[in-house]
């Protein structure tokens, strides 16, 4: 993992964003537990806490996070909010961004885990930890194919191929040179999608990222059905995600698929067609 001066070098060199939506800071599993890892580091923590809630929420005091607060009530995204974060990592001369979302939990040792295993690889330049669900599937990284993310059977530590494994946004840490040299999110994907978009780009660039030998729980979505309401507007990011990632005829056709059976899905859910009014207005 590196010594204590190793880490702190690194971490000096580290910005933190997370996004928040509709949640305060003390109800995020990823706030609560990044306060939590601060404590086994030396170095205060930079974050930058981009809320793209309605209403912005008040900003707990942390003796170890020099927290920014920056709250956006129009929601454009977490692209718009990681380009947001990352151009202020750079005017401080930051070298890494780690993205987390805020359902996110951390172990109390994962910003040292982070350190620790940038400051031993120095030739690259993504990294990423293994994310799992509550129900102890493997949902980052994933493996990639015809549109979908698929859980893998088993996740090799260290060294992997960005060919054969996509990370997922919240924990993905990456050289802000690199972020820069590829031109960082695409604003046009608020959302779904946004993560596969950022990687393919990034694959032009290097094939290799390195898991970090962390085991992370992450929260896909509430329990709870959602509002008619919410489901239409979450659906219409994927089918905004599925459209503007897509890069080749045959990506076109598998996100029709993929965006099809969704709207299957959802119209039984909520015995409403306008999912599909959707999904044609997008591909349209």
């Amino acid at each position: 993992m590196g010594n204590l001066g190793e880490i702190a070098s690194v971490i000096d060199d580290l910005v933190i964003v997370i996004v928040a939506y509709k949640t305060t800071l003390t109800d995020s599993s990823t706030f609560r537990t990044l306060s939590e890892a601060a404590t086994y580091v030396e170095s205060k923590l930079d974050v930058i806490i981009y809320d793209n809630s309605p209403e912005p929420s008040d900003t707990p005091l942390e003796d170890r996070l020099n927290i920014l607060y920056i709250h956006n009530g129009e929601n454009p995204g977490i692209s718009k909010a990681y380009n947001e974060a990352a151009k202020i990592g750079l005017d401080r001369g930051k070298k890494w961004i780690l993205f987390l979302d805020q359902d996110t939990t951390l172990s109390n040792k994962s910003i040292a885990s982070y350190a620790g295993a940038i400051f031993a690889n120095k030739k690259i330049m993504v990294f990423a930890p293994v994310l799992v669900s509550s129900e102890g599937n493997i949902i980052s990284p994933v493996l990639f194919r015809k549109r979908m993310g698929y859980s893998p059977k088993q996740i090799t530590y260290g060294e992997n191929s960005l060919a054969k494994l996509s990370p997922v946004n919240s924990g993905l840490c990456v050289s802000l040179s690199l972020f820069s040299c590829v031109g960082g999110y695409n604003e046009a994907i608020p959302l779904d999608y946004s993560d596969y978009d950022f990687i393919d780009r990034i694959k032009l660039k290097t094939t290799i990222f390195f898991i970090i030998e962390l085991r992370l729980q992450h929260e896909l979505s509430a329990s709870e059905t959602p509002s008619l309401v919410s489901s239409l507007t979450r659906f219409r990011f994927l089918c905004i995600g599925l459209k503007q990632s897509s890069k080749s005829r045959s990506d076109v056709f598998f996100s029709l698929v993929v965006g099809l059976k969704r709207a299957v899905k959802l119209t039984v859910v909520y015995k409403n067609i306008r999912f599909f009014k959707i999904l044609f207005d997008e591909f349209h």
